[in-house]
C-alpha cells in the first residue's frame, strides 16, 4: 500500500487536499467494508469457513450474469492494484536503479522485476500469503514503519508548520 501512495500523492499539494483525500478514503472504504460485512453476515452459515465468501454468495444466487460481472470487476480490481503498485515502484526507484542507463530502460527493468516478483509470490497461493504473509507484514511493519513514523512524523510536521 505504501508504494501506491507514491503515485496517488502527486496530486496532493496542500494540507487541505490531504484532508479531503483522507475523508473520501474513509467514506469509500468504510462504506464498502460495511456493506460487504453485512452481506456476509446474511449468508453466515453458507460462508462460515470459506476463503472467498463473496464469490460463494454470488455462486449460491445462481445468476450467471452476476457471477460474470463480479469476476470482471474483481479482475479489474487486481489489474488496477497491480498497475498502482508497479507505477509506485517505478516512481520510487527509477532514479536509484542503474542511474547510467536511459530512463525507459530503467523503468522497464523495474517493472519487469516487480511483475516477476508478484508472479513468484502468487505461486505460494492466496491463502498461504494471507495467513502467513499478513502476520509477518504486521510484525515487521511495527518496527519499520509505525515506530519510526511515530518518532519522525511529529518532528517533520513541527518543522513544516514553522516554515509555512
Amino acid at each position: 500500500m505504501a508504494v501506491t501512495l507514491v503515485s496517488t500523492s502527486q496530486s496532493v499539494k496542500t494540507k487541505k487536499d490531504s484532508i479531503w483525500f483522507l475523508i473520501l478514503g474513509i467514506i469509500m472504504n468504510g462504506t464498502m467494508i460495511t456493506l460487504c460485512g453485512l452481506m456476509i453476515l446474511g449468508y453466515l452459515p453458507l460462508v462460515g469457513d470459506n476463503n472467498l465468501p463473496i464469490f460463494t454468495i454470488i455462486e449460491s444466487l445462481e445468476i450467471p450474469m452476476l457471477l460474470w460481472v463480479y469476476s470482471t470487476i474483481l479482475y479489474l480490481a487486481f489489474i488496477s492494484t497491480g498497475v498502482g503498485v508497479v507505477f509506485g515502484l517505478v516512481a520510487r526507484f527509477e532514479e536509484t536503479v542503474m542511474p547510467n542507463s536511459s530512463i525507459t530502460k530503467r523503468r522497464v527493468i523495474i517493472s519487469a522485476i516487480s511483475i516477476l516478483g508478484a508472479v513468484v509470490l502468487s505461486l505460494a497461493g492466496l491463502t498461504k500469503l494471507v495467513a502467513v504473509g499478513y502476520g509477518w507484514i504486521g510484525r515487521v511493519s511495527v518496527f519499520t514503519i509505525v515506530i519510526p513514523l511515530a518518532i519522525i512524523a511529529p518532528i517533520k510536521n513541527a518543522k513544516f508548520n514553522k516554515t509555512s
